[in-house]
């Protein structure tokens, strides 16, 4: 529940208030389980319902066998964690609970297949007496990221070819000034993070 409340303030601009209303709508509705539970835990049905869905859809993202999620110590686990009921086309209450269904749907699906595959590269260049360091990151497979890709950040960065020793010469150089700024303030999302660290409530 604070996970859902978490991704749905941070990556939907959902208060938990509206959250959990938009996800009562969509318990009464049918169409996800309970909405107040600890547990990453997906009941086997579940897990099978999912591996054939992502077999007929996407199967290069199906693993070989089911992701199984760990409890943390103290948590309640007599309900599953928050998933769709089913995963075919169904009839959803227009407004925020319709994207948080969406959100729902593509965590389940993400949390069933395989992990993304990401190639990282680092160059460093010795210019004088400063080290300047180049990353690039390429997604050579999109694993979980096939599901939940539009609620994160993960764009290619492509690096041109370098070779050891080589010189590199400047084409352009551009110098940005910033000045410090105070840590941000807490959003409700950060709130119910340190809340469940703290292990108060849910």
């Amino acid at each position: 529940t604070s996970t859902l409340q978490q991704d749905a303030s941070r990556k939907l601009r959902l208060s938990a208030k509206a959250t959990m209303d938009a996800a009562q709508a969509l318990f009464e509705a049918g169409a996800i389980t309970y909405h107040r539970t600890d547990s990453p835990r997906v009941a086997d049905e579940a897990a099978a319902m999912a591996r054939d869905w992502i077999a007929r859809h996407h199967p290069d993202t199906l693993p070989a066998t089911p992701p199984r999620a760990r409890s943390a110590a103290g948590a309640q686990d007599a309900h599953e964690a928050i998933r769709p009921t089913r995963l075919e086309q169904e009839e959803i209450p227009a407004g925020a609970p319709a994207t948080l269904y969406a959100m729902i749907r593509a965590r389940f699906l993400a949390s069933q297949a395989r992990p993304a595959r990401i190639d990282r590269t680092t160059v460093w260049i010795d210019a004088g007496p400063v080290a300047w360091v180049a990353e690039g990151a390429v997604v050579v497979e999109r694993g979980f990221l096939e599901f939940w890709g539009p609620y994160v950040k993960q764009e290619d960065v492509v690096l041109p070819a370098v070779a050891p020793g080589q010189t590199l010469d400047v084409e352009t150089l551009r110098a940005h000034e910033r000045s410090t700024s105070p840590p941000p303030r807490y959003d409700q999302g950060a709130l119910i993070k340190k809340l469940e660290t703290s292990g108060i409530g849910r």
